[in-house]
């Protein structure tokens, strides 16, 4: 507001002759009513008749009725001019200065001053006065001390009280001669006398009398209220003035700002174009460090990341697309990358970016061929530190090897982005190198650790097969099949009882394994997970060292930053990574990684078949096995090991299925000899070894129950197959054994009934004997498939049991109950 008053000043200038040129001119005329104020002038009272007959008959000043001093004019109070003389009052144009006034009121002494310094020393007097009177009214009077004592109060009670009774008595004129000398008409006098000094004294009584300075006072007021609407109306004109000027105004303090952001954006601009040339501007002397060979000192790299440096951000200014995920998502261009494309449309900014891409491709070359040499010095120390190690330890893949290879190459993975960001091509053949370098040493090792676990293995004794349901003992008599059957079940006693321990008593102690103390599948578990293992982290250390992932947001110059060569390291390449969300790099790795790893779906392959061979139901431990590894690595970026696993877990999975129907074929076609009584069939004495087997390779149902377990609900799958063809074959026995006894009955003539209960009986003995095997020897694990299986052979068991005792019991006392029902049932119906 102020600044906007001040710009518009100089706009208007006072008219000629006014009140603001007189007040600047400092002039002292006479005041005119609008610029100064009136001079006060005395103007005295008229003196009336009354006042001047008490002028005459006053008294002593100090009686009541002398004029007070108060209201006391000036001796000689100064006439008032003619009304010829009074000031002219004129209203002036606006369009043309007001004439000057020449005649004015003469000077007149004020009076009123001299009056009002009188009456203030009678005031100081008269409070002098007042004060020692109130001084001496504070003591008690001897005529009241008198009268106190003839009233008889005590004065002590009365003191500071009732003083000012006294002099109010005083004042009355009570107990004094004044007061009755005087007599009515002479306090009347004093009264209207009184009265007529105070009429004379205000100005109430000049105005009614009509003074002639009052008629002067009149005029100036209306002159003054005249030049006060002349002043109003300037004012006016001026308002209007200044109220058509505020657009001029408003605009005015519009450019104003304009200038001061236009001067703002033209210092940075002077900024941001001086940081431009001092960027662009390189000099072949600092870009010397990129011709020389390369170095294999920490100083040496230094020097060529500073030149490359230079490069770097030269090229990112003139072009910031090329900076690792600059870009915008779905091609959409934000107002940066316009201005980028702005820049990069300069002739001169596309030499200088022509020039300087050349000096990087010829770099790029350059360190490519010394990369291939770096790489192939890193694979032989790993190599010289693997082959020193061999002998100490036969089954356990070894990362020291490794890890010393990668410390000679982390200092170079600043270098890695640069190529990345500058020259893609490049960066590929650089990743496919070492990934061809570091092919055949992941090749010879993994072909070692397969051999060296299976070595640890248990030599295969060619019993495993009593296990299933499919194994047909082939015996001429009878002895030599019970004597089959025997050695049959301590066998597969062994096996399963083997099988427990592994899954309880080797899992404590890895450390010190012998050859001949594992199980076919517990060496394919150790032997996935030392290769998975090294898979993954050989992954993670190609995404870290290439920076080979989407979700890394530094640029060259960030990496360059964070430490100098000597101690760069990745980040923890043990720990698993996130799922990679740029799909196209995710396949790129993993091709790389399929290629350096060629060998390892082979050996895993060629691992799964030798274990599958020598016991087909090592392949629920192996199942497992990868099932476990495949949910580690699940929502990881390790593409290439999940790719491998899942297929062999899903080829395993079906030879499972195609297993599993040929032990129910095998369950449902068995068949027994009509002509002898059978004891527990075949398939009932293996299915509590097959299925202890099964489950010492797994954890148990409660820590791992089907809901959370593929392998598990696949296993409970199976039983449930294998449980109802057990119990559909077993009835279907015992009716062919009750049925074939009429037959027989028929053929050899014999006593039909008697037959029919013999084979009833045989039937009820098969199924008893059976059932009651199922359910002593199956041991369940806390599974609820198997714990469904032995109630119901209990339940069978118990049916079958209780028509036996009671076929039995039938039997010898049947005659005696026939005779025992035909007497009571006639007497029962009698009494009834």
């Amino acid at each position: 507001m102020f600044k906007s008053a001040a710009n518009a000043y100089g706009a208007f200038v006072p008219r000629a002759g006014g009140a603001g040129a007189r007040m600047r001119a400092g002039t002292n005329e006479e005041s005119d009513g609008i610029s100064s104020v009136f001079q006060r002038r005395g103007l005295d009272r008229t003196k009336t008749d009354e006042s001047t007959q008490s002028t005459e008959t006053a008294k002593d000043e100090s009686s009541i009725q002398a004029t007070p001093t108060s209201v006391k004019g000036p001796e000689m109070p100064p006439e008032i001019p003619p009304a010829d003389t009074l000031p002219q009052v004129t209203v002036s144009s606006p369009l043309s200065p007001p004439k000057k006034i020449d005649e004015s009121l003469p000077a007149q002494p004020d009076a009123a001053t001299e009056a009002a310094e009188k009456a203030a020393a009678q005031a100081a007097q008269k409070k002098a006065k007042l004060a020692e009177e109130e001084r001496r009214r504070k003591r008690r009077s001897a005529t009241q001390m008198k009268y106190l004592s003839h009233l008889g109060i005590d004065t002590q009670i009365m003191e500071n009280k009732g003083l000012e009774f006294e002099s109010v008595l005083d004042q009355l004129g009570w107990g004094t001669t004044t007061q009755k000398s005087k007599t009515v008409d002479v306090l009347e006098m004093d009264i209207k006398r009184e009265i007529a000094r105070v009429e004379a004294g205000s100005w109430l009584g000049h105005m009614e009398s009509k003074d002639d300075r009052v008629d002067a006072v009149e005029k100036l007021l209306d002159k003054t209220i005249a030049e006060c609407d002349e002043l109003d109306g300037l004012l006016t004109l001026y308002s209007v003035e200044l109220s058509s000027l505020n657009d001029d105004i408003a605009f005015i303090e519009a450019q104003s700002q304009g200038l001061q952001v236009q001067t703002a954006n033209q210092k940075l601009l002077q900024l941001e174009l001086q940081n431009l040339v001092k960027t662009i501007s390189i000099g072949s002397r600092e870009l010397d460090a990129l011709k020389r060979p390369m170095p294999s000192n920490p100083q040496g790299l230094e020097a060529i990341e500073k030149a490359l440096l230079m490069l770097y951000k030269a090229m990112v200014t003139i072009d910031p697309s090329i900076r690792q995920n600059s870009k915008a998502p779905n091609g959409v261009t934000n107002a940066g990358m316009m201005g980028a494309s702005e820049l990069s449309n300069m002739i001169a900014l596309q030499e200088k970016s022509d020039q300087y891409l050349s000096e990087c491709s010829m770099f790029l070359k350059r360190f490519t061929q010394h990369m291939d040499l770096t790489f192939g010095a890193a694979m032989m120390s790993a190599q010289d530190v693997l082959s020193r190690s061999t002998g100490t330890s036969t089954a356990k893949l070894s990362t020291e090897p490794y890890d010393a290879a990668r410390a000679e190459l982390w200092q170079y993975s600043p270098l890695m982005l640069f190529a990345k960001e500058v020259d893609f091509a490049s960066w590929d053949i650089l990743m496919r190198m070492y990934q061809s370098r570091a092919k055949p040493i992941y090749t010879d090792v993994f072909g070692a650790n397969v051999l060296a676990w299976k070595a640890l293995t248990v030599k295969s004794s060619g019993d495993e097969h009593e296990l299933l349901f499919t194994h047909t003992a082939e015996k001429e008599n009878e002895n030599m099949a019970a004597t089959a059957r025997r050695i049959t079940v301590k066998r597969s006693q062994t096996l399963a009882r083997g099988l427990r321990q592994t899954s309880t008593e080797k899992e404590k102690d890895r450390k010190n394994l012998t050859p001949g103390s594992l199980h076919p599948f517990e060496a394919f578990k150790g032997a996935l997970e030392e290769m998975a293992s090294l898979v993954a982290v050989e992954q993670n250390f190609v995404v870290e060292f290439f920076h080979a992932t989407a979700t890394e947001t530094m640029d060259f110059a960030d990496a360059v930053a964070a430490a100098p060569p000597e101690s760069r390291r990745g980040r923890n390449i043990y720990a698993n990574k996130a799922f990679e969300p740029d799909r196209e790099l995710a396949k790129r790795v993993a091709g790389g990684m399929d290629d350096m790893f060629a060998s390892f779906d082979k050996e895993l392959g060629a691992l799964v078949k030798w274990a599958a061979d020598t016991s087909p139901l090592q392949g629920v431990g192996i199942l497992y096995a990868l099932s476990k590894t495949s949910t580690q690595y699940e929502d990881t970026n390790q593409d290439f090991l999940n790719r491998v696993v899942g297929a062999q877990q899903q080829r395993l999975a079906g030879l499972w299925t195609k297993f599993i129907d040929e032990q129910v074929r095998a369950i449902e076609g068995t068949k027994v000899k009509l002509d002898k009584r059978k004891g527990v069939v075949a398939f009932i004495k293996t299915f509590p070894d097959f299925s202890a087997a099964i489950e010492a390779q797994l954890p148990p149902s409660v820590e791992e129950p089907p809901t959370s377990s593929e392998v598990r609900d696949s296993v409970d799958k199976a039983y449930t197959r294998i449980n109802t063809a057990i119990f559909a074959t077993i009835r279907r026995l015992a009716r062919e054994i009750l049925a074939s006894g009429s037959a027989g009955a028929a053929t050899l003539g014999a006593a039909r009934e008697e037959i029919e209960e013999k084979n009833k009986l045989n039937s009820q003995i098969f199924v008893v004997e059976n059932c009651n095997h199922y359910f002593e020897e199956v041991r369940t694990e806390g599974d609820a498939i198997l714990e469904a299986g032995r109630e119901e052979a209990r339940e069978e068991m118990e049916e079958h049991l209780g028509q036996y005792v009671e076929a039995v019991v039938r039997r010898p006392l049947g005659k005696v109950m026939v005779c025992f029902l035909n007497w009571a049932l006639p007497s029962y119906s009698q009494r009834s």
